[in-house]
């Protein structure tokens, strides 16, 4: 008999992504690296200002 795996769901408000264990576990570690927890580490980047090669192709 197989045992059910119960799905833990995102709590309302929030959503799920799917990372590479690799990608997961460097941004888990660079998070605690910069004392922040994840979702603000993640904020932060992404927020963050844009790299000088990302620009200068978007500006074409």
């Amino acid at each position: 008999m197989q045992r059910k795996v119960k799905r833990k769901m995102p709590k309302p408000g929030m959503t799920g992504i799917c990372l590479k264990t690799e990608v997961a576990e460097l941004l888990r570690t660079k998070a605690r690296e910069a004392n922040m927890g994840l979702n603000d580490y993640l904020t932060a980047i992404l927020m963050g200002p844009s790299f000088p090669a990302f620009r200068h192709k978007a500006g074409r």
